[in-house]
């Protein structure tokens, strides 16, 4: 078990393009505007957001709640030209057993393309190898999100397979394309 202290102290992670810090229901609107992009949540659980209100209820049961669970809290992607919160990057869940984390992320469409995502999961990634001693990360995608499986294959996972109905996006069971990344073979 990871033990609570640790989880309410994250560090800050920093880029030269951007800084990943705890999310803040003060990042509701930013993340309204691309919560309720549909083509950004095609692929995830949640959304479309409908209003400011319901991203607030998120944020307060989602994010802000994650220590009290167990988990990791999750972090938002800064934008250091703006200030702007263009999406988060996170642990979204943690096998104590094997002691690994699973990945998820997202990002404002005004910022696909540029490599953002990779270098945030990266900087993730060590993050949870050096402060929660992970021996290895998670990741799954639905099978039509190219983006996800590029970040995967540039930051060296393997693919293991594909999980049958895991997963939901709108009322839907969705196959998961499985990576994983063991640091001791890595």
């Amino acid at each position: 078990m990871i033990p609570p202290e640790t989880l309410r102290n994250i560090p800050v992670l920093t880029d030269d393009r951007f800084i990943m810090r705890s999310v803040r229901l003060s990042d509701a609107p930013d993340m309204f505007e691309y919560g309720s992009d549909e083509e950004v949540v095609k692929n995830l659980p949640w959304g479309p957001y409908r209003s400011l209100e319901e991203v607030e209820s998120g944020i307060e049961e989602f994010f802000l709640k994650r220590p009290e669970k167990g988990l990791p809290p999750a972090y938002a992607i800064v934008w250091k030209e703006n200030g702007k919160m263009i999406g988060t990057c996170d642990f979204h869940s943690v096998d104590q057993e094997n002691n690994t984390g699973g990945i998820g992320f997202v990002l404002n469409r005004d910022y696909w393309n540029r490599g953002i995502m990779t270098r945030a999961s990266e900087l993730l990634i060590e993050m949870g190898r050096s402060h929660f001693n992970f021996k290895g990360i998670t990741l799954d995608h639905t099978p039509d999100n190219e983006a996800a499986r590029r970040v995967a294959e540039k930051l060296g996972f393997t693919e293991k397979g594909m999980r049958i109905h895991n997963y939901m996006t709108g009322q839907k069971p969705r196959n998961m394309v499985h990576w994983e990344k063991d640091f001791i073979r890595s």
